[in-house]
């Protein structure tokens, strides 16, 4: 819980840009592109690092760390 609060608010720090508290597909967007385009992965946010590695482990079902089409 403490993880996922602390990893809300880095992302609502980054991508609330009217801070109503909420965070829009395009919000996010707009946050990433502020932060990562033209940056290393080791450069990125902690947040947004944190939410590539999940979404890669979730797609890489076997866990070797390679994605392919049979995964």
């Amino acid at each position: 819980q403490k993880i996922m609060n602390n990893l809300w608010n880095e992302i609502a720090e980054l991508a609330d840009f009217n801070k109503n508290g909420e965070v829009t597909a395009d919000e996010f967007r707009k946050a990433v592109q502020n932060a990562c385009v033209g940056k290393k992965f080791d450069d990125f946010p902690a947040c947004f690092k944190t939410v590539i590695t999940s979404f890669f482990k979730t797609v890489d079902v076997n866990g070797d760390g390679i994605v392919g089409v049979d995964e």
